[in-house]
């Protein structure tokens, strides 16, 4: 359990001081500084992270570590989009009863993985490849394929684009607009003269969904220009109507098509590390597996993965909390001057005008101008809400069902942080929170996104309550 101040807020200071050096800054935005460090010491070197990961490694959300290896208190982690209701109790099971057999190499094929997958997505075996989560398969999938071009679009998960140029491609990027950030049929052109393009749906960070007959033309371009389209679905369990979305459908007749899916979010399964792809080609399948080292996916992670897939009631009440979830946040963001973009799964991008270009990185004085109760927002920019979000306007929250706005907005909050400007994120951090600075996503530098994860309702009720006193302090 986390330290809690007075208002209920964890307490989660925003610096510690060794001597005099500075061992803990937040999250942080795209200049390269590691989101947690950890303890300086005597050496004056960092001993919580590798050498050379500070400017190698992407930051990405999750990194509890950062914080606790800085002496931190556990932070409520939204800036990961986890299951909020932990792993399955099945699982847990399965895990438990056949412990003894972690004595043992796990099978390299995942054989019993894989036929279990077969059946669920009506797919042959040979056509699946699984892996240590989806992002050991992003890079797997561009070292099997060696393209020379690769396009990808901005926003989106940094990691196609490095493992891309990790391959030897020379990468471009396909822009998307605020505020609605649409993939659109314009990308069939943009794939001319590539050899791979990469697309998620939902969109990581904006969470917008792409219609399938969208994706099937953009397939088709790729197909005339001799491309791979790798589809990027790890977040489309969590979607109001997957099957509406999915690619799926399109696997059969295109040898080009790999559609990426994982256990990490649905599951919250982050920490075994389990994905896999179903692919077009069984040619192309083989070709990833080959890529990745023997016995790349754990003996726990192909158990865990197993029985998750018999999970259906957890999977069942995981979308209904997610569905109302979702919209409370939405609404109560948008009730307290945020502009809400995006969010079909289970997390919420948004937008603060006036956010310092870095916001962990903002000296005390340096602020950004303060809102202006949601006079910044767009029109139409709350389009993306899915029915039942209760956010069909922004900047007033008028739209809100009852009992889905920011609960306790107006009751008591915690004291502000030691000084001011200091950036949104790290206002949040400083109560306890983390949150998606989505200033290192391409498109997104000028440190005004920024997306969170949806959890259960008192967690979200806390979410809300910090958020509206952090604007307050930034």
């Amino acid at each position: 359990m986390n330290k809690k101040n007075q208002s209920g807020f964890p307490v989660y200071p925003r610096t510690a001081e060794t001597n005099g050096e500075n061992v803990y800054r937040g999250p942080v935005g795209g200049s390269g500084v590691n989101i947690g460090e950890g303890p300086i010491g005597a050496s004056g070197a960092n001993i919580g992270e590798c050498p050379g990961t500070r400017d190698a490694l992407p930051p990405h959300g999750g990194d509890v570590y950062g914080a606790l290896a800085g002496g931190q208190p556990e932070p409520l982690d939204f800036s990961a989009n986890i299951s909020p209701l932990g792993l399955p109790e099945g699982v847990r099971r399965s895990l438990a009863e056949r412990a003894d057999e972690f004595t043992r190499y796990p099978d390299p094929h995942c054989r019993m993985l894989r036929a279990a997958l077969s059946e669920k997505h009506g797919i042959l075996p040979g056509h699946i490849v699984c892996g240590a989560g989806s992002a050991d398969l992003i890079f797997r999938a561009a070292r099997a394929l060696r393209p020379r071009r690769a396009l990808v679009t901005a926003p989106a998960f940094s990691e196609y684009g490095r493992a891309a140029a990790e391959a030897g491609a020379e990468v471009s990027h396909y822009p998307l607009s605020y505020p609605g950030f649409a993939i659109t049929e314009g990308m069939r052109e943009a794939v001319t003269g590539t050899d791979l393009a990469f697309l998620c749906n939902p969109n990581n960070p904006t969470g917008v969904l792409t219609p399938r007959e969208t994706i099937r033309g953009i397939l088709l371009a790729c197909e005339k220009a001799g491309a791979v389209l790798i589809v990027d679905e790890c977040f489309m369990d969590l979607v109001d109507d997957p099957g509406a979305f999915t690619a799926e459908p399109l696997l059969t007749g295109h040898d080009n098509l790999i559609i990426l899916k994982a256990y990490t979010k649905t599951y919250a399964m982050a920490g075994l590390r389990l994905g896999y792809a179903l692919c077009g080609s069984a040619s192309v399948a083989g070709r990833i597996a080959e890529t990745g080292p023997p016995w790349s996916v754990s003996a726990p992670a192909q158990i865990a993965g197993v029985s998750a897939l018999k999970e259906t009631a957890y999977l069942g009440e995981l979308r209904a909390i997610v569905q109302k979830e979702r919209g409370r946040l939405k609404a109560g963001l948008a009730a307290i001057g945020t502009e809400v973009l995006g969010g079909s799964a289970n997390y919420v991008f948004f937008r603060i005008e006036g956010q310092p270009g870095s916001g962990a990185n903002a000296q005390p004085g340096e602020g950004a101008k303060s809102l202006s109760s949601g006079a910044n927002a767009q029109p139409g920019s709350g389009a993306n809400a899915q029915p039942g979000d209760g956010a069909k306007s922004l900047g007033s929250g008028a739209n809100a069902q009852p009992g889905e706005g920011a609960k306790d907005a107006e009751g008591s909050l915690p004291a502000p942080i030691a000084g001011r400007g200091i950036g949104f994120a790290a206002a949040m951090a400083g109560r306890g929170i983390l949150i998606r600075d989505c200033s290192n996503f391409k498109g997104l530098e000028d440190g005004t996104y920024f997306r969170a994860a949806v959890r259960l309702p008192e967690e979200n009720d806390i979410f809300l309550r910090a958020a509206q006193s952090a604007l307050k302090d930034t």
